[in-house]
């Protein structure tokens, strides 16, 4: 917790404490790994490391869930088109939280007041194909390299 109170101010660490422990042991992990590897890595980076899975403690799955969206997401994504947020069961929970946590993330990081380049690498840490004319592309290029590696 020492190194998130550094780096979150005290409505963001709220936000972050609503995760997991799984997801915020990862979180931190990944900012640290960013800061070993990444030649002054802005403050945003890392806060946005720090929160951007926050969006996952709106409906908790557990390591069973996450696994069964990877393999759905990899083998039957037709799957993961699949979503009802008024009925939140197994599949539907998995679903929604794969498919909008991106974007939850991004509401709740605002709500607690990061900055615009902190909530957009958020909002677009899962995206699949990237805008290269963003000014802010190769952030993003660098964040998904680490959140996927971590």
């Amino acid at each position: 917790m020492e190194f998130v109170h550094k780096h979150l101010t005290a409505a963001q660490e709220g936000v972050f404490l609503r995760m997991q422990a799984y997801d915020r042991y990862h979180s931190v992990y990944f900012a640290k790994t960013l800061i070993s590897n990444v030649y002054k890595v802005p403050e945003d980076l890392i806060v946005a490391a720090l929160l951007h899975d926050v969006g996952k403690s709106r409906y908790p799955i557990n390591s069973f869930h996450r696994m069964g969206a990877v393999v759905a997401r990899r083998f039957a994504p037709q799957v993961m088109e699949k979503e009802n947020e008024e009925e939140v069961a197994f599949l539907n929970r998995t679903v929604l939280v794969s498919n909008h946590h991106a974007e939850w993330s991004e509401n709740m990081a605002k709500s607690a007041g990061v900055s615009d380049l902190t909530a957009w690498i958020i909002a677009h840490h899962e995206d699949k194909v990237l805008d290269e004319s963003h000014p802010w592309h190769e952030l993003l290029e660098t964040f998904i390299k680490y959140d996927d590696l971590t």
